[in-house]
């Protein structure tokens, strides 16, 4: 579970009651004013402070955790319709944030929800990585799972910074859940994973902490908008 502190700064009797003096010389409806003014600064003043503690399995990076460990805003990811590719898109069932699932062979899902993926062919998944386009998020859940010869599986993370953390770990017959967790202040952009053998399923996938990055062109419209909304403004006041 993720723990926060917030932590409140000590406020010195200069700050505290600097309003107060300040409207001693006004009337009332500015005195509420500044009460009202204070009580905002030392709120956005302890909000400010709110400083993610990292948890005991996590205290720097990136951290792989055996199993299934969910956290307050875990999401599903779902498969809206049936598909057969090498990339295959999800969901997220809360905030819909598209989650791309990509292999160097053909993939399937038969959209039911959260459906497993599968090898179109015979053969196994060797490979996978898992992204989410323009975004970042703090966890991940992946569950590969085998129906054949027991292997070596293996995890890697990359951060918003590039640096790639692995993880390998002996997949054993049936379930093999891991829990890939960034710790407070490191953002994930991607997830790979390898198999030896390969992995016959990869299920209940989940994801948490997403964020989409806009993109510059969307940043340049936007802007571009706003400076014709004032010019227009403008003119209309002239």
């Amino acid at each position: 579970m993720r723990i926060f502190a917030v932590v409140t700064r000590n406020i010195t009797p200069e700050v505290s009651f600097g309003f107060g003096r300040f409207v001693g010389r006004r009337n009332m409806r500015t005195r509420f004013i500044g009460i009202a003014l204070t009580a905002v600064a030392l709120t956005a003043s302890a909000y400010a402070d709110v400083t993610p503690v990292a948890s005991p399995t996590c205290p720097v990076n990136v951290c792989f955790i055996l199993g299934n460990n969910h956290f307050p805003d875990e999401q599903n990811i779902l498969f809206r319709t049936s598909q057969t590719s090498t990339t295959i898109d999800g969901f997220t069932n809360q905030t819909n944030n598209q989650v791309v699932f990509t292999s160097s062979l053909s993939l399937t899902v038969q959209g039911h929800g959260q459906s497993g993926i599968t090898p179109t062919s015979g053969s196994n998944i060797a490979n996978l990585t898992i992204t989410v386009p323009h975004g970042e998020f703090t966890d991940f859940i992946i569950n590969p799972h085998k129906t054949n010869t027991p292997s070596n599986i293996l995890i890697s993370a990359r951060t918003s910074t590039g640096a790639f953390f692995n993880s390998g770990f002996f997949g054993g017959m049936g379930n093999n859940f891991m829990t890939i967790l960034a710790a407070p202040g490191v953002e994930i952009n991607q997830i790979s994973m390898t198999a030896l053998s390969g992995v016959s399923t990869v299920s209940q996938t989940r994801i948490s902490g997403v964020e989409v990055i806009p993109e510059p062109s969307s940043m340049l419209l936007l802007g571009s908008g706003v400076l014709i909304f004032a010019q227009v403004l403008r003119r209309k006041l002239m």
